[in-house]
């Protein structure tokens, strides 16, 4: 039997929902590269304006963009 849009939302009804409480959505599975490359350049020791120009560079967008998905990763999850 095929897997359906409403199995995979039923069994992670708890989890979506915690994510849409936080102001997270279903694309955010596209920016995990670009945080995961974030948070290793600024490990690293990068000053984080170099980091967030890289990033804009690199992906193609505009600084606020990059910000938008670092400060939306960064977001505590409520309850």
């Amino acid at each position: 039997m095929k897997t359906t849009v409403y199995d995979l939302v039923k069994a992670n009804a708890d989890v979506l929902h915690k994510l849409t409480s936080a102001g997270a959505s279903a694309e955010d599975y596209k920016n995990i590269e670009l945080y995961e490359e974030f948070v290793r350049l600024t490990r690293e020791g990068l000053k984080t304006t170099y980091v967030v120009v890289h990033l804009c560079q690199e992906y193609e967008l505009s600084e606020r963009s990059v910000w938008r998905i670092v400060e939306r990763f960064r977001r505590g999850i409520p309850g």
